[in-house]
């Protein structure tokens, strides 16, 4: 896989105190990991972006819950040298390894309650994407994009700190965007297809509906933009 174990231990420097939700750099000393967030997420915060950033902090909690029970015996070794910092970043990026598309198989039964019925978050819609990630390109990733009813647009990326701790589990679309592969790839599916495509059929190419060819088309698959017509 493009991105392994030496990549992993590139990220080191990156292993310090972050924000859960957007991934941004904290100036701490708590031992509390868990609960880092940002003035801008934090629990005083009553604004959309924080109250849907901490729900997706309760789902990809559970994912975690759920992997660390099937997935344990395909963790590597930790580094000996690690810091009780980097040795809690360099769990996560075990965990979530490779986790992506197995997380829509698994979130999409919580996705569909806590965020697209939110009875305190203005969503709109979710689609499941998949794209190729610009730092490791030839690496499909998976994430959400959800549309809140005012127009803007999230990503939610439960299993992007596999690449990294500044990899954010939340982001305006317009931030996350860099992490996409340009000329834009992407492969756009309602919630639950994956789950209900690999009940019908286990192979990949069953899963694969749509290809696209530039961002516009990407962008009037979710939503954003009016329907352009695909180049030859």
């Amino acid at each position: 896989m493009p991105f392994d174990r030496q990549a992993r231990l590139e990220t080191l420097h990156l292993m310090k105190p972050r924000c859960r939700v957007c991934a941004r750099a904290l100036r701490t000393t708590m031992d509390n990991f868990v609960d880092r967030l940002c003035m801008d997420h934090d629990k005083s915060s009553t604004t959309t972006e924080a109250v849907l950033g901490r729900i997706c902090i309760g789902i990809q909690d559970a994912l975690e819950d759920r992997l660390r029970l099937t997935m344990w015996s395909r963790w590597e070794p930790y580094p000996s040298h690690l810091s009780s910092e980097q040795h809690w970043w360099w769990k996560r990026m075990m965990i979530f390894s490779d986790m992506c598309r197995i997380s829509f198989d698994y979130l999409w039964h919580l996705v569909i309650p806590h965020i697209i019925d939110s009875p305190v978050v203005p969503v709109a819609r979710v689609r499941e994407i998949e794209f190729c990630t610009a730092q490791y390109y030839g690496y499909w990733h998976c994430a959400y994009v959800i549309t809140l009813q005012d127009g803007s647009f999230y990503v939610f990326d439960p299993t992007g700190v596999q690449f990294g701790p500044q990899w954010p589990l939340l982001a305006p679309l317009d931030v996350y965007e860099f992490r996409m592969h340009r000329p834009w790839q992407f492969r756009v599916f309602q919630v639950g297809h994956y789950y209900e495509t690999r009940e019908r059929d286990d192979s990949h190419e069953a899963l694969i509906k749509s290809r696209f060819k530039s961002w516009d088309l990407v962008r009037f698959k979710l939503g954003i933009l009016p329907r352009v017509e695909e180049e030859e």
